[in-house]
């Protein structure tokens, strides 16, 4: 089966847009081939040197997952069943033998991203309330963290 092209873009819908970035990111998996099935389409990403394996993308949820979280996302997505595979090991296999190619798609998001990001910072006004529940949230492991 040839590779096939994602369909058009919808840029207001941002699981559309994950769902591209995937995808592209995707493009350059080596060591192994993914045969990626979702509602849009199949599509096979890989050199084909190693595991063979199949994703099926149950929840358009898991684009945004592994967007936002990485690694966590997609173990996360995994456990609530938005996508399933029949060679889990495989699959881990291939990710860590591609990891070199998705840090730096990662490298480079972030860097484009990076600007945009500061505007929205700057314009968000400062509230001491809702800054400490973020660290609250974030940082404070709490006393029964302690009583262990």
């Amino acid at each position: 089966m040839a590779t096939a092209q994602p369909p058009a873009l919808d840029w207001r819908n941002p699981r559309a847009r994950h769902r591209l970035y995937v995808l592209t990111v995707l493009r350059g998996v080596r060591g192994g081939q993914i045969r990626w099935i979702d509602p849009l389409g199949q599509y096979e990403f890989g050199d084909g040197f190693g595991p063979q394996v199949t994703v099926e993308i149950l929840d358009s949820k898991t684009y945004s997952a592994l967007i936002h979280s990485g690694g966590i996302g997609m173990g996360r997505s995994y456990a609530d069943g938005w996508w399933r595979t029949d060679n889990l090991t495989g699959l881990l296999r291939i990710a860590v033998r591609s990891l070199a190619r998705v840090q730096q798609a990662e490298n480079l998001w972030h860097q484009l991203a990076a600007p945009l990001l500061e505007v929205t910072r700057a314009d968000r006004p400062q509230d001491p309330v809702a800054d400490a529940a973020d660290i609250r949230a974030h940082y404070d492991l709490g006393n029964e963290f302690f009583e262990l």
